[in-house]
C-alpha cells in the first residue's frame, strides 16, 4: 500500500511539473507583441567563431518600434508583426538592414509546420521561422536570409539556428534610423520589396 502510494505520488509531482513547464514556456506572440519597442540580439565572440569557422553570421538583432503595428490586431486571431533584421556577417563590417513581416496565419501553421511566427522577408523567398525559448529568450530559424537580395543566401547548419536574449532597445541601434509610423514603415517595406 505505501508503495502504490509512493509511486502516485511520484506520478502526481511528475505531471504538475510537466503541466507548469508547458504552461510557464511563453509563445512568439507573447514575447514579440503589437505596437511596442523591443529588441532581441546575439553577438557571436571570437572564441565562438573559432569554434564555429563554417558560421558566417557574427550578430544577428530583430527588434521592432513602438508605431508600426497600430493596427496589426485587424486580422485577429492571427498575430501580424513588422520587424527589422540587423545582420552582420564575417564578410562585412557592418550591419544589414533587413525588414520583414511576420504572422501565425493557417497557412503557415498547418499541422507539422514550425511552431512559431513565420517572417517573410523583402528579398523573394527569404523566411525566418522566430519562436520563444523562454521569457527573454527568442530562437530564430533560418530559412533563407540574406543580407542584401543581390546576394547568396546565407545557409547550412552553422547558420541555422540562433538564440537572441532580450536587450535595451539601444542594443538595436538601427531601429531609430527607420520610419516611424506603421504607414511609413509599411512604404519602406513596399519599396524594399518592388527593389528586389
Amino acid at each position: 500500500m505505501a508503495a502504490a502510494l509512493g509511486w502516485w505520488i511520484v506520478a502526481l509531482a511528475l505531471t504538475t511539473a510537466m503541466t507548469a513547464t508547458a504552461q510557464e514556456r511563453p509563445t512568439a506572440q507573447r514575447l514579440l507583441p503589437h505596437d511596442v519597442n523591443f529588441c532581441f540580439a546575439r553577438t557571436y565572440d571570437a572564441a565562438h567563431l573559432a569554434r564555429n569557422p563554417k558560421q558566417q553570421i557574427v550578430e544577428l538583432r530583430l527588434g521592432a518600434r513602438a508605431g508600426w503595428n497600430v493596427h496589426g490586431q485587424r486580422d485577429l486571431p492571427y498575430h501580424d508583426i513588422i520587424v527589422a533584421l540587423d545582420v552582420r556577417t564575417r564578410a562585412g563590417a557592418k550591419p544589414n538592414l533587413v525588414l520583414g513581416s511576420c504572422s501565425d496565419y493557417e497557412e503557415s501553421n498547418e499541422p507539422g509546420a514550425e511552431r512559431g511566427l513565420h517572417c517573410e522577408l523583402v528579398c523573394n523567398g527569404d523566411r525566418l521561422v522566430v519562436d520563444a525559448l523562454d521569457a527573454n529568450t527568442i530562437v530564430v530559424r533560418n530559412r533563407g536570409l540574406r543580407t542584401s537580395c543581390e546576394r547568396a543566401p546565407i545557409g547550412g547548419k552553422a547558420d541555422a539556428v540562433f538564440h537572441l536574449r532580450r536587450q535595451a532597445l539601444a542594443v538595436c541601434a538601427e531601429l531609430p534610423t527607420l520610419p516611424a509610423g506603421e504607414e511609413a514603415i509599411q512604404a519602406a517595406l513596399t519599396k524594399a520589396r518592388e527593389k528586389r
